[in-house]
């Protein structure tokens, strides 16, 4: 399998109602979303969530090492911090798909 291009990604730009492109911070394109049949706002809300999957990648695999780490010692007050911090970015991560 290959490897995906590196984020940030970004919605770069929206023609007509229906495509949406999604850009690599080097500008390349990455993905096009195309809305066939359904509400014409879900199109840009579909491309949200595409071009936050390096964020939501990233933030996954933080909160999953943080809930290991309080896991394996809960008592640990770096275990206890990193766990927070990675509940937060999370949650960020989230809020910029679904706002």
């Amino acid at each position: 399998m290959g490897t995906f291009t590196p984020g940030p990604w970004h919605v770069a730009e929206q023609r007509d109602h229906y495509d949406v492109v999604i850009r690599s911070a080097s500008d390349l394109p990455i993905a096009a979303v195309y809305l066939l049949g359904h509400d014409e706002d879900a199109g840009p809300a579909h491309a949200r969530l595409i071009a936050e999957a390096p964020l939501l990648l990233a933030s996954h695999r933080e909160l999953l090492a943080a809930v290991e780490g309080y896991l394996l010692d809960p008592g640990s007050l770096p275990n206890v911090n990193r766990l927070t911090a990675a509940r937060l970015q999370a949650r960020a991560a989230l809020v910029k798909v679904d706002p």
